[in-house]
């Protein structure tokens, strides 16, 4: 009896995806059994879509050089709403599965250099609030 299918397709997208899919998991990491990236799905795919744009240096995907939140964060003044901007820009323009953000906080903390932003976000088809923390940590000023 043959095989259906194709050794080394990508496998069926688990029940739990529902309407928003899967994708890859962030942070990259291999699956050890089949040495293949490991894969997200559901609200944990818009998740780590969402962290990754958070945790991209705008510049370093060379064919999106605008993607990625994480501005300024290697200056020795950080400039908290170009951050947030970005931030915005970028859900909206690489993330069509975040229905709306609805508020964004960042907190100094108590060292120099420190950040914490948090983002209040829901989804599209979910009514339930999401929320997500970032800590950043940028050059210490008083050197």
């Amino acid at each position: 009896m043959a095989t259906v299918g194709t050794t080394g397709a990508i496998r069926k997208p688990p029940a739990n995806s529902g309407a928003l899919g899967q994708g890859v998991a962030y942070p990259l990491t291999y699956d050890p059994i089949t040495g293949r990236l490991m894969l997200s799905a559901g609200v944990d795919s818009v998740t780590d879509a969402v962290t990754s744009i958070f945790l991209t240096q705008p510049g370093e995907r060379p064919m999106q050089p605008d993607y990625g939140a994480n501005a300024g964060l290697f200056e020795p003044a950080v400039d908290v709403e170009r951050l947030l901007i970005k931030a915005r820009q970028n859900i909206a323009e690489h993330e069509p599965r975040v229905a709306s953000i609805d508020n964004v906080n960042v907190q100094l903390g108590q060292g120099n250099g420190e950040l914490t932003v948090t983002v209040f976000y829901s989804l599209i088809g979910d009514a339930t609030p999401r929320i997500l923390t970032f800590p950043f940590f940028t050059m210490d000023t008083s050197l």
